[in-house]
This record gives structure tokens, sequence and C-alpha cells, in this order.
């Protein structure tokens, strides 16, 4: 298959994923939809991530995937450069600890396709719009703003939407896959496949408070507040309305509800794990 033919780019960034990686392989190979590169961008792993890899690579003759090194510049770095070297007209981010269901990639190239450029994924948690049917629903640039709906091994973007963008703001240690597909549907559309089914993220794991970079919740906290001043520097808050500074307030203040609320899940959750 011509490089220039390839719709489909999937970057996956890696630290560390030697147990995992596997999974996420496995997962991309079962996909019914076939017209896809793989980018793996290792992010400074410490461990034998990129020689078991390169193994499984080039003993089961992927001649569609390709592995890159890098040093350690976090996940945000890591999707970007795996951009830059990626061929497709749609881009997929997948996380090496996540799996996809084998019908995901053709749903969303089938939504893209009909759509025109725009940026589509699937509900993180208990975030379904309506009632998880799997409807495809237009998202509201308004409704994005106020809760990440999206996960980020369920994305797809058009290419041409991502780069026009700035692509993923590597000053964001946090939030900057949120903060990103803000952007995003702010110069397109935004579509949300309203289902949980086609992502297994993390084996199960809570969208926060627990490990990796979503365990703390300080932090998170306050790359939220970074966001927002963000947005309201650039004045995005929806297709026909700037954001103001009332609305920056509320957003802002909402955090703070939200921070506290997380603070108590997260304490409720590791008490009955103890009892």
């Amino acid at each position: 298959m011509s490089e220039r033919n390839i719709e489909v780019s999937i970057i996956i960034p890696v630290y560390n994923s030697e147990k995992t990686i596997l999974n996420t392989i496995n997962s991309i190979l079962e996909q019914s939809y076939r017209n896809y590169e793989v980018i793996i961008v290792d992010d400074g792993s410490s461990d034998n991530t990129f020689k078991y890899i390169e193994g499984i690579i080039d003993s089961r003759s992927l001649n569609n995937f390709h592995i890159y090194k890098q040093k350690n510049g976090g996940p945000s770095s890591a999707r970007n450069r795996g951009a830059e070297y990626s061929r497709g007209k749609y881009i997929a981010f997948l996380d090496s600890d996540d799996t996809w269901d084998k019908s995901k990639l053709s749903i969303q190239v089938e939504i893209h396709k009909n759509f025109g450029p725009c940026i589509s994924g699937c509900p993180a948690g208990n975030s379904r719009v309506v009632n998880g049917d799997g409807d495809i629903i237009e998202l509201p640039l308004d409704k994005l703003i106020l809760k990440n709906y999206f996960l980020t091994s369920s994305i797809m973007v058009d290419r041409k939407i991502f780069f026009s963008t700035g692509r993923f703001d590597e000053s964001f240690r946090y939030m900057e896959d949120w903060e990103l597909w803000i952007r995003c549907a702010h110069i397109s559309q935004a579509f949300i496949i309203d289902s949980t089914k086609y992502i297994n993220y993390g084996d199960g794991k809570a969208l926060f408070g627990e490990s990796g970079l979503s365990g703390n919740l300080s932090k998170m906290f306050s790359y939220c507040l970074k966001m927002r001043t963000k947005l309201y520097n650039k004045r995005i808050y929806s297709k026909n309305r700037v954001m103001n500074i009332l609305i920056y307030l509320y957003l802002y203040y909402f955090e703070y509800v939200r921070y506290i609320r997380r603070i108590f899940i997260t304490k409720i959750r590791k008490f009955r794990s103890k009892s």
C-alpha cells in the first residue's frame, strides 16, 4: 500500500510500556478497517520498551508499524512528534495501556467522510451524552468546554484540523488533550459516538485519582485553571458567542467545585477499597 494512500495514522506514545503494549497492538491488528499506519513514539523509556516493540514489529513483519525514539518530553510532545511523522488524512490517538473494539476505526472513518473535517471520539466513563446506545451526536462547543466528554484513546481528527490548531500545547502537563479538543471543535465540528464499548481504558482504572498523571488531583486542578485562562484570552466559548469575563469567572470557580468533589470521590473510593 502506497504511503500516499494511507487514510488513518494511529499515534501511540509509549513510556515504560513493555507490560501493556502487546494488547494495544493486538487490538489494532484486529480492526475491521485496514487502511492505516501506526506511529509509535518512545518517550525516553528507561526499560526495554523500544526493543520489545521492535521485536514485535520485526517478528510479525508489520510493515505499516513504525517506532521512533525521543528524549522524555511528556505525552503531548510524543503525540506531536508522531503526528509529524504521519501520512494519513485522519489522525487517531491511542495510549499504550488502552485497547479498541474491532469496529472502532471503521465507524469513525465513516463519520469523517460523511460530515467533513471534524473531531470525533467516544465518551469517558459516565460521560455518555444521552443513553449510551451508540448514536452519533454532534457535541456543541460550549458543552465540550464545560466537560471533557472524550477519552484521548478514542479521538480521531482530520489532519488539517490538527495542524491548523497548532497541535498539542506542550506547556501543558495535564489537560493538554481536553484543551486541544476544544480548539479543534472551535474551527470545525465535534461528534461523539455515544457508547463506552469501543474503548477499554487502562484495564478499567478510574479516570482520575488513581495511577499515572490522572492520579495527581491538585496538578490537574491547576492546569484546568490554566486552560480556562487560555480560552478566555482567545475568547473561545461557542460558535456564536465569545467568552466574556462573567463566563470566565463562572467556569473558573466551577473548577473549584469540581476539584473539591473529586477529592471527596477519591477519598470514598480509597476507603471502600480498604474495607
